[in-house]
């Protein structure tokens, strides 16, 4: 099962924890999942071995153009649009 994985920007406490959002996808079937997971990172071990919890919302087709239609909007009103 393919997926990607995007690193906040800072850490989440003093322990150095980090969030992270993890989309996961299958090819074979209707199937796409985003995660939001706290990673134990100070050891900087492998992260399927540190996760330690987070939330996970399973996607259509109309959830994700949803999801991309909202996150360009948040970034272009926060960052300012890209040319």
């Amino acid at each position: 099962m393919p997926k990607e994985i995007v690193y906040s920007s800072e850490p989440f406490d003093e322990s150095f924890r980090r969030c992270i959002a993890e989309v996961r996808w299958s090819r074979d079937s209707e199937y796409c999942q985003i995660a939001t997971v706290i990673v134990e990172a100070t050891d900087l071990s492998p992260i399927e071995d540190t996760v330690s919890g987070g939330w996970y919302v399973n996607l259509d087709r109309h959830g994700i153009n949803d999801l991309v239609r909202n996150l360009r909007r948040a970034r272009d009103q926060a960052f300012g649009r890209d040319e």
